[in-house]
């Protein structure tokens, strides 16, 4: 019962994580474009 119950939830924590780091470097790319075109 709780096994099936944490295993969503543990896939949905792994989910999240790799979303924001995926949003993180999108960022940290669009930040190093900008700064270059700034220039």
């Amino acid at each position: 019962m709780y096994f099936g119950f944490a295993l969503p939830f543990k896939a949905f924590n792994i989910i999240r994580q790799r979303y924001l780091l995926f949003c993180y470097k999108a960022n940290n790319k669009f930040f190093f474009l900008s700064l270059l075109t700034i220039e």
